[in-house]
């Protein structure tokens, strides 16, 4: 017969297990933003310059608390993008959006929306390449 193990050991390994993925996933929010040059993406950024510059924040495509991999890491590079706290925050309101035109997700270019107060998404502009925009004229 096989010793109990010590008490204490399921939670150390809970722990443990806990500690390696919040290390992954502040790496991987980390790379995405230093591949963003530690700038927003959004094209329409009121907050460039640099009297108002704000910090720069990884966004979550797929907010953490409504899913991702349940099993694992629930952030890595493709699914991570750089916005300015004020478009962070406008983006999780649902006052813009994006879409990602590549298999590349965040990494490679994407369109991006500014969404009415009826819900109509108005193309604003797409990047040529990532960080790299053209603006949609009037």
């Amino acid at each position: 017969m096989l010793p109990k193990p010590k008490r204490g050991t399921a939670l150390l390994e809970r722990r443990q297990r806990r500690a390696e993925l919040v290390k992954h996933e502040q790496t991987e929010m980390q790379a995405a933003l230093k591949d963003d040059n530690r700038e927003c993406r959004r094209p329409t950024c009121r907050y460039r310059s640099k009297s108002l510059r704000m910090p720069i924040d990884p966004c979550h495509v797929k907010h953490r608390g409504m899913g991702g991999n349940p099993s694992g890491s629930r952030t890595d590079r493709t699914t991570v993008i750089s916005f300015c706290r004020m478009c962070h925050g406008e983006y999780d309101a649902g006052l813009f959006d994006f879409e990602m035109l590549t298999g590349d997700g965040t990494r490679g270019p994407c369109a991006f929306y500014d969404i009415t107060e009826t819900g109509e998404r108005l193309h604003v502009a797409t990047e040529v390449r990532r960080g790299e925009s053209e603006m949609r004229s009037a």
